[in-house]
């Protein structure tokens, strides 16, 4: 096998390579080999990490698909064409690819932002320019790693001195780094991403959503205390960007029309974070969307057990889910992502939403004993979606289980429910085959809950350790 440690990567990854898409409105590019001596060519490079997010190997379609093709949200089509089939059966070995894939991409752009932010300081640039490019690089550093460690590494509560993932600050060519506690992962991370909100602007590069601003980096900071079960401090920076940030939900009216628009769009308000796709750059066969429409791949279909939990007047049931037809009759297809400017499957992915902000803010209030502004939270994400669902009354530990509830219906295919399952060491049910029995219960704890080292990764470094189980 090819090692394709981080030695190797790091070797290889220059400043990432830019597609034809950054040609293309919002964004304009510029060669691999070009240098970062400028704020120009420094943007061009934090554009070139944007670019690689894009990838269906990592954001564009691995890190969504993997995890929830390892729930219950998921029935493996009997026609599969062999892809997230170990995910599904929960089979994977460290030879997994689409693991070695995500672990290869994260720490490929990982490397990129540490070659920005060693040459930014000394660039030809107002104090302003370098805090912007800082902040962005700081911000997409912390989030990486932090999505790393949630795959890669046991959920935090319990196992904060567990093995976590490498938490990389310099561009070595030659290091052969040691995998760090996870509860160094964790507070590296949220260091990132509190010096990079110091640093960045409330409004950011004007792209829409398709660059981090300070209000991602705070919603991505909330994430990882809430990550930690760490609620007293997510609270506070939840309520900001609730009050202060101008992001509204998606409303009933507009919820369906939304999923197929870019997000830079007027009724995209609810999109604080975006991986962009425009028609010149789509991945086609290999997008987000094809893995789930029936006219793509149709590999992955909705289960019975998720499709249930939605009300016949909850609007994301039509949003999300649509009849298969044909050889596909009686299936619930995937529609979340659906067709834009004629492409099947071509469509912005979303990586932060301020639905997600309200229901954990929601889930934090209830966890703190505010049980008043969990509700209110919580009912405006399932009264937007269904206006005629009563008003939530539950207290305690029923009120808790109904957010987690919501998070599952609002999040499902945005790769949360895995995450959500592992913070609080619930049972996880693997995918369903074509008869509807799932092929594996894995209970807490147990070592499969952490996805596999990259077995190239193994050979070319000699301090990274396996994970157990694998």
């Amino acid at each position: 096998m090819k090692k394709i440690g981080l030695i190797t990567l790091f070797a290889c990854a220059g400043l990432i390579s830019c597609d034809d898409f950054l040609t293309q409105d919002p964004y304009t590019a510029m060669p691999e080999a070009a240098a970062i001596s400028d704020n120009t060519t420094a943007n061009y490079a934090l554009v070139g990490i944007y670019d690689r997010f894009q990838s269906e190997l990592f954001y564009g379609r691995n890190y969504f698909v993997a995890p929830d093709a390892s729930t219950e949200n998921i029935i493996l089509s009997p026609n599969n064409s062999n892809r997230y089939v170990a995910e599904a059966q929960w089979t994977m070995t460290n030879g997994n690819a689409d693991a070695a894939d995500m672990w290869q991409y994260g720490y490929s752009a990982i490397n990129a932002a540490n070659k920005i932010l060693a040459k930014v300081d000394g660039i030809p640039a107002t104090d302003a320019q370098k805090q912007q490019i800082k902040g962005e690089a700081l911000a997409i550093r912390g989030m990486v790693h932090l999505d790393l460690v949630r795959m890669f590494a046991q959920a935090y509560p319990s196992n904060e001195s567990g093995l976590g993932v490498p938490y990389m600050t310099k561009s070595v060519v030659y290091d052969k780094p040691s995998r760090d506690k996870i509860s160094d992962v964790y507070s590296n991370a949220i260091q990132d991403l509190k010096d990079g909100i110091d640093l960045l602007t409330q409004s950011g590069i004007d792209n829409g959503p398709y660059r981090i601003n300070n209000w991602t980096a705070k919603a991505l900071l909330a994430k990882a205390y809430m990550m930690q079960l760490d609620y007293n401090s997510a609270k506070p920076v939840l309520k900001d960007i609730i009050d202060n940030g101008g992001y509204e939900p998606l409303t009933n009216a507009n919820y369906v029309s939304a999923w197929s628009k870019k997000y830079n769009a007027a009724s995209k308000t609810e999109f604080l974070f975006a991986i962009a796709n425009n028609s010149t750059d789509y991945r086609a066969t290999a997008s987000l969307a094809y893995i789930y429409l029936q006219s793509g791949y149709g590999d992955l279909r909705a289960s019975d057990n998720l499709v249930s939990l939605y009300d016949a007047t909850d609007v994301r049931k039509t949003a999300f889910f649509t009849a298969g037809t044909g050889t596909a009759a009686g299936w619930t297809m995937v529609n979340k992502y659906p067709f834009r400017d004629g492409s099947a499957g071509l469509s912005d992915v979303p990586m932060v939403r301020i639905s997600d902000v309200y229901l954990y803010y929601a889930e934090a209030s209830a966890y703190t004993g505010d049980e008043a502004t969990a509700i209110t939270y919580l009912d405006k994400i399932r009264q937007r979606a269904d206006a005629s669902a009563a008003a939530s009354t539950e207290t305690g530990d029923a009120l808790k289980d109904k957010i987690f509830l919501e998070r599952r219906k609002e999040l499902a295919f945005e790769g949360e429910y895995l995450f959500d399952l592992k913070r609080y060491q619930k049972t996880i049910n693997s995918a369903y085959n074509a008869s509807n029995v799932l092929y594996k219960v894995v209970p807490y704890p147990s070592d499969l809950r952490a996805f596999p080292i990259p077995q190239g990764e193994l050979d070319a470094n000699k301090n990274m350790e396996p994970n157990p189980g694998y």
